[in-house]
């Protein structure tokens, strides 16, 4: 009879919880996905300035729970270089999420380069390059939301709070 009554009462708080205003997870693949739309405006376009014809791959993305930051990785496949090495470039950048001032969006805050190295020569100092480990870049746009993810149940949702845990991205709507 316990566990009966203990399951009805778990039922009834699930359901509760489900109540109440929608949130949006985007998770690891959610971003890498729907990052930086326009790779070539802007500041995030100084970053790949130059780089006509190259193989690009990722945006991979890491959730940097502790410090509340998203680290977002390219590799740049290169044209052969000399001696006909294959050479590839490593781009790392991280950034504080922040709803932008529209709140039709999010940015990333404090973005700064994190690792800028080339694997297949790592003897090589970048320090002399114009983005160097460590640059800042300001605050870039990361993604926008889509109306769809503002509306439900014909009620119009703002977002209100931005948090960053493991499993993603989070957040937080409130009726408009």
């Amino acid at each position: 009879m316990r566990l009966i009554i203990l399951l009805g009462l778990l039922a009834v708080l699930a359901g509760c919880s489900s109540f109440g205003p929608p949130r949006i997870t985007y998770s690891r693949s959610d971003i890498e996905e729907r990052a930086f739309i326009d790779r070539k405006s802007g500041e995030f376009g100084k970053l790949f300035q130059g780089l006509d014809g190259a193989i690009l791959t990722g945006p991979d993305v890491g959730f940097m729970t502790a410090s509340q930051r998203i680290e977002l990785a390219w590799t740049i496949q290169l044209s052969d270089g000399p001696m006909a090495i294959p050479l590839s470039l490593r781009i790392a950048i991280s950034g504080m999420p922040k709803l932008n001032a529209a709140k039709q969006g999010i940015d990333l805050a404090d973005t700064r380069v994190e690792e800028l190295r080339m694997p297949s020569i790592p003897f090589l100092n970048m320090s002399d390059a114009n983005m160097r480990q460590g640059s800042s870049l300001g605050s870039i746009p990361l993604l926008h939301f889509d109306p769809s993810e503002l509306r439900h149940d014909d009620i119009v949702y703002e977002p209100t709070e931005i948090s960053l845990g493991m499993c993603g991205l989070r957040v937080k709507l409130a009726p408009k």
